[in-house]
């Protein structure tokens, strides 16, 4: 089994690789996402306070803000069992199989 680290560090080199992000983007948009995982367990287990919900959305914007500079189409994924960011290069609607998740380790 791969440990949290060596997912983190893949996940970060296709970041890079694949989708022509600055490393520094593609650390930043690892740490949003687990901010973003963070709060979707605690809104799925106590609910969320208004002041966690402003700074979700703030957190969510800044994703948004870093896919835009690129050119990317990202979606959020509310499930806190899995990777909170799905990531494109086109609309994730219509590529249902040419997505990848951001890592939020």
């Amino acid at each position: 089994m791969e440990s949290k680290a060596s997912i983190k560090r893949y996940n970060l080199s296709r970041l890079v690789t694949e989708y022509q992000i600055d490393p520094i983007h593609a650390f930043r948009l690892q740490q949003l996402a687990k901010s973003l995982h963070r709060y979707h367990e605690h809104d799925c287990n106590y609910g969320l306070t208004g002041r966690q919900e402003k700074r979700e959305r703030h957190t969510w914007a800044q994703v948004e803000t870093i896919a835009r500079y690129y050119n990317l189409c990202v979606q959020e994924q509310g499930d806190p069992r899995g990777w909170p960011i799905i990531i494109s290069k086109q609309s994730i609607e219509q590529s249902r199989s040419d997505y990848d998740r951001v890592c939020p380790f």
